[in-house]
């Protein structure tokens, strides 16, 4: 048949390895390989104290990680029930080795997430977002989105956490790339400026009207009825 490959990171100790067949008609000659390698070390963002920044160039960020040596941060609940985070992976949440990323919505905006194994990689990963300041939480209240690959997510601004968890008790090198698209500003009113002055008593005496400032900027440096800070509007008459 087809040949198999395990690959596990083990502590120090005696180990013993099972050769067996899918039935009883699969048998025959075998060859085993058996290589032993030093694992790589523990990745710095294995911890929430210490996210990997993901840094936006035109609104993509891509970087590579390795959860071989990370641990699980996934601990159990304060009642001591299991953690609720990654909720779509329920293996991820208990024995999944995870590292952890940041990233900053300045003003609102949405983001998508998506997590490639590498080549020869035994990694199936899924990826969380976590609230502002939540990034330890195993509770779903704090848990925004979680999928192999986590769709365009709209957020308010804020520090939010991405974790890459493995499912399965699966780990190994990947790429997670990132996509930031930032809410667009509504438009100011059209009066917001004094060469675009609103026109009042368009042929009458008398009129009334609905306006906000709420959008404006200011651009008056001050009179005795007028901060010089806040928003204005301009009319003409």
């Amino acid at each position: 048949g087809a040949p198999e490959t395990l690959r596990a990171t083990l502590a120090a100790g005696d180990y013993f390895l099972f050769v067996d067949n899918y039935d009883a008609t699969a048998n025959g000659a075998q060859a085993l390989t058996v290589t032993l390698t030093d694992p790589p070390p523990v990745p710095v963002n294995d911890l929430c104290s210490a996210a990997q920044a993901l840094v936006f160039v035109n609104g993509l960020a891509t970087v590579a990680g390795d959860t071989t040596s990370a641990t699980n941060g996934n601990g159990p609940l304060p009642d001591g029930g299991p953690s609720e985070s990654p909720s779509c992976s329920p293996s991820a949440a208990a024995t999944g080795r995870d590292v952890v990323y940041a990233f900053t919505v300045p003003d609102g905006g949405s983001v998508s997430l998506s997590v490639a194994p590498a080549a020869g990689s035994l990694l199936e990963p899924v990826v969380s977002i976590h609230r502002p300041g939540q990034c330890a939480s195993n509770l779903l209240a704090d848990e925004l989105a979680c999928d192999a690959f986590v769709p365009a997510t709209a957020l308010p601004a804020g520090t939010y956490t991405a974790i890459v968890d493995g499912r399965l008790d699966t780990s190994g090198p990947f790429t997670l790339s990132a996509a930031l698209t930032l809410a667009q500003p509504a438009p100011g009113p059209a009066n917001d400026l004094c060469t675009a002055a609103q026109p009042l008593f368009d042929g009458g005496t008398t009129q009334q009207l609905v306006a906000s400032t709420g959008l404006a900027n200011n651009e008056t440096s001050g009179t005795a009825c007028a901060s010089g800070v806040a928003p204005d509007l301009y009319y003409q008459f």
